[in-house]
């Protein structure tokens, strides 16, 4: 039919419709209820005892997605609304045709690759070097000014006076077009150009498929005015964060489910009971910061919820409640939800804008089915379809002014032809088309060649545009590695479920053992092997050719990272995220160990870091210091720096992230000494602490732009009121290695500031700090001299050890700093060294502390607990519980881990003592 596929060109080339689609992503803790939810949402019944939401052999149930209309929560078919869309504007255009006289023949016809044609005379890199020569030939022959039709949506062509400017156009443009009929009837063996007769040949093969779908379609005109979300339900556990990230996007409506039941301070309880080391606080943190950070616009917008109009920030969360089933009242359910909310906000005061506090609270419970409960489950599906069709009304995203271009919509028709899906008469059709090959993961340039076929291309930047909207809207993952540069998935449930098993919660159970001992080695090291790798992609039948963009997908995203090692036969990669929570701390008996210095943002900028951001940032610095000394506990890295003879720890503490370095104990004076010099250099001047901040800052940039120009900066913890503080980055000359708090507002000496030099200037001081030699032997150097007066009894019984101040002897050189700093009884001797320069040793004993443990364990009580909050909060105490029975072996437990942990001094001890009312065991 020469009319119908001259309305198909024209619907592609010019046709527009409203954007009606829009990601809607369910998220939350583990164990809330997001699955039952989302079968009540889309109008299914909840099934007892349903499992987590996790990888599985049937599909569709890996990676929750489905397609409802928002206005009632029904499901939808996808492909039927889409074939809807494009079959209506397409049957615009035949209006207007049939509308007209029979337009003339043997005209020739303007492709739309006339475009490039014209990009290439005028010197556009854009077009493939390879096909310049033959459109520079084939140009010769086209007309090359031509008038573009209007756009045409839906809107427009119930417009009378349009219609009739876009007929009068239409005959203006047929004096000079032959439709593409003629050109199938005797173009196709004639014309020199294989490039257009291959592009027309698929044109007129698409047309037919619409054509015959045209023909069996039933017209259902309400799907037109609707507007229909893609549901997607995460799963909760900690181990799935990085797998969201290729799925997110700043254009999706999010709902952040929470158990109405659980307090928001207390410790994540996972499906199989185990507590997890953050609370739910926590937890909702790191989904908030998560999604929020996607969002690049900082523009409000107005929207009316519950017949109120407020402002709001994007992207939407809208909060809601689960297990209400479990509180009687409806007033005490109200409550909680409030109350829950107000502690959420008031620790994330930046996000308020952010959030939607729907007060809607679910009832879950899948054994109560009376009738009830379904119509309260009704009413609250109902309120929230409401409240998202508010948000649907007034976000940008949903109403662009010049509408979505159709060939838009035919190219994501073309790529669910990488669905296995026999079932789906359009898929059917198209694939009988030749030479249509669509790959479930594919290049930029595959995507750019494949739509220059189609017929369907106009510009590199369009073609970026509209595969950033296919991902926005749930049908594609785009990942944009570079301009013009990028790896698209086509089938989001094929790529979810490689990365869902290349992240497993469970023992793959492979009948190889090799396997499952590859896994074990996973889980104790954070470190996959090759061969466990090609196990799963040989198992998710993934094709050799698509495996390097798989891999470079992975890189990208930071789900893995190649370790680089001399012998290329045993590739190992890097996934600390899968290291299971409990395998060991370090055991640093044998390491000199720095204080810790923390990097992070202010509350009021970045309340929280995410596990996502942080992983990145250990494969970061992994890349930095690339070797196979690497070593992992939970959430926690040691790198080896072998050029500079210490490790780096890096490890994340809630909101912020905390450094050490640690270096091995000699008893040989001159190798201490060596090793001295060159871990001062690296500190001093390499400064690795430098180095991690500037990393975080710049992932946090790249990949959280909503908080692009926070200031990542440096904090010590106060040894007066044990909260972390600023360290300010000017230099503080007045008061050396001192900290004036901001939450005390007291000024105290620190050491994590010293030990990290964060004020020292090398031209000014330098600090060296070396073991006690028990026997100096008549070298009577500064480095090996012991005080005449010293105790030998407490030097065998404590660490000890000198610190060497060298001191310029300049005016402007203030000893008292150095006086005020250390306490006086520990100098032991100044030597001048010559005229301009002195050398200043204090000795330090630090007492076991270890001694005390057995008399504080066995009179503290139940105030142990309280000494826990003081000394280290960020001991997870209940674990300490559930593994000893007695009072005085849990208290005996913490102090040996803080020891462990923190290289606890007697100082610390007995200060946290008289704050929480123990002088008694204080004295």
């Amino acid at each position: 039919d020469k009319r119908y596929y001259e309305a198909y060109m024209k619907a592609s080339r010019y046709g527009k419709y409203p954007n009606s689609f829009i990601r809607i992503i369910l998220a939350g803790p583990p164990k809330v209820g997001k699955t039952s939810i989302r079968k009540l949402f889309t109008n299914l019944d909840l099934q007892h005892n349903s499992p987590a939401t996790l990888i599985v052999d049937i599909p569709e149930q890996i990676f929750e997605i489905t397609t409802f209309k928002i206005l009632d929560g029904r499901k939808c078919d996808l492909d039927i609304i889409i074939n809807h869309k494009i079959l209506a504007i397409i049957e615009e255009y035949i209006q207007q045709i049939y509308r007209q006289p029979n337009p003339p023949i043997e005209k020739q016809y303007i492709s739309t690759d006339d475009a490039i044609e014209r990009q290439i005379v005028s010197g556009n890199k854009s077009v493939d070097n390879d096909n310049l020569d033959l459109h520079l030939s084939h140009s010769q022959h086209k007309q090359s000014n031509i008038e573009s039709t209007p756009a045409l949506s839906i809107a427009q062509s119930n417009n009378p006076q349009f219609n009739n400017e876009v007929a009068s156009e239409s005959n203006n443009d047929m004096e000079t077009e032959t439709t593409q009929s003629d050109i199938d009837n005797d173009a196709f063996s004639d014309n020199n150009n294989d490039m257009d007769t291959e592009k027309s040949k698929f044109q007129l093969a698409i047309s037919q498929v619409y054509q015959q779908l045209r023909s069996e379609s039933k017209h259902e005109s309400d799907i037109l005015n609707q507007q229909f979300g893609k549901l997607l339900d995460f799963g909760g556990q900690p181990i799935y964060h990085v797998t969201h990230r290729p799925f997110m996007s700043a254009n999706s409506i999010y709902i952040l489910v929470f158990n109405i039941t659980q307090d928001i301070h207390q410790q994540v309880i996972t499906r199989d009971g185990q507590s997890l080391n953050m609370t739910y606080l926590d937890m909702m943190k790191e989904w908030l910061t998560s999604i929020i950070g996607t969002n690049r616009t900082r523009d409000p917008i107005k929207a009316t919820i519950n017949n109120e109009i407020s402002r709001y920030s994007l992207p939407i969360v809208i909060l809601v409640a689960s297990h209400g089933d479990y509180i009687d009242t409806e007033q005490e359910r109200i409550n909680k939800f409030n109350e829950f909310a107000e502690s959420l906000i008031s620790n994330s005061p930046i996000y308020e804008d952010n959030i939607c506090c729907s007060r809607i609270i679910f009832n879950c419970n899948d054994a109560d089915q009376n009738e009830a409960t379904k119509q309260h489950r009704r009413q609250c599906c109902l309120k929230l379809h409401q409240i998202i069709h508010g948000f649907v009304k007034s976000l940008p995203f949903m109403s662009p002014e010049d509408g979505i271009p159709t060939r838009w919509y035919i190219v994501m028709a073309i790529l669910h032809l990488a669905i296995d899906d026999q079932h789906n008469d359009k898929i059917i059709k198209l694939r009988k088309i030749e030479s249509i090959n669509i790959s479930k993961i594919m290049k930029w340039s595959d995507i750019r060649k494949l739509v220059i076929k189609c017929g369907l291309y106009e510009s590199d930047d369009e073609l970026s545009d509209m595969l950033l909207y296919l991902h926005d809207v749930g049908e594609l993952v785009y990942c944009e590695i570079a301009e013009n540069d990028g790896i698209i998935i086509n089938d989001e449930i094929w790529f979810l479920k490689i990365m869902r098993n290349v992240i497993p919660l469970n023992d793959p159970a492979a009948t190889n053992l090799g396997i499952s001992s590859k896994y074990k080695y996973l889980k104790q090291t954070g470190r996959m092997r090759q061969d466990y790798l090609d196990y799963i992609l040989d198992n998710n039948k993934v094709k050799e050719d698509d495996r390097t963009l798989i891999l470079q997908l992975f890189e990208h995203y930071d789900i893995i990272s190649n370790i680089e090692s001399e012998n290329r036969e045993n590739i190992e990669y890097f996934v600390p995220y899968l290291l299971n929570p409990k395998v060991e701390e370090f055991d640093l008996t044998k390491f000199n160990v720095s204080s810790k210095l923390y990097i992070g943002y202010e509350h009021k900028e970045i309340p929280y870091i995410p596990d996502g951001i942080f992983y990145c940032l250990l494969i970061s610095c992994l890349k930095e210091w690339n070797n196979f000394e690497i070593e992992l506990y939970h959430q926690c890295v040691k790198y080896y720096l072998i050029n500079d003879h210490h490790y780096v720890i890096v490890k994340k503490e809630k909101s912020h992230i905390s450094l050490q370095y640690c270096y091995q104990k000699f008893d040989e004076s001159e190798s201490v000494q060596y090793v001295i010099d060159v871990i001062e250099n690296s500190i001093h001047n390499k400064c690795p602490h430098d180095l991690i901040k500037k990393k975080l800052s710049q992932i946090v940039e790249q990949r959280m732009p909503k908080f692009k120009g926070a200031r990542c900066q440096f904090y010590v913890k106060c040894m007066g009121c044990n909260k972390l503080t600023l360290v300010k980055s000017k230099e503080n000359s007045e008061n050396l290695n001192k900290v004036r708090c901001l939450q005390c507002k007291c000024l105290h000496y620190n050491q994590s500031v010293a030990d990290w030099m964060i004020y020292n200037k090398k031209s000014l001081l330098r600090e060296r700090t070396l073991e006690a030699d028990p026997d100096p032997g008549n070298d009577q150097s500064h480095s090996s001299r012991k005080p005449s007066n010293l105790d030998e009894a407490s030097v065998s019984n404590s660490r000890s050890y000198y610190t060497i101040y060298i001191m310029d002897n300049k005016p402007d050189s203030k000893w008292s700093m150095i006086e005020n700093s250390l306490s006086s009884e520990n100098l032991y001797q100044v030597i001048p060294i010559d005229n301009e320069t002195t050398c200043i040793i204090f000795l330090y004993v630090a007492t076991d502390v270890t001694r005390y443990f057995f008399l504080i364990a066995n009179t503290i009580g139940m105030d142990w607990t309280k000494l826990a909050t003081r000394l280290a909060p960020e001991i997870d105490i209940e674990v300490i519980i559930a593994e000893n029975d007695k009072i005085f072996d849990r208290a005996r437990a913490f102090l040996n881990q803080w020891n462990r942990n923190y290289q606890g001094t007697a100082t610390e001890l007995i200060a946290a003592l008289h704050e929480i009312g123990r002088s008694d065991i204080a004295a």
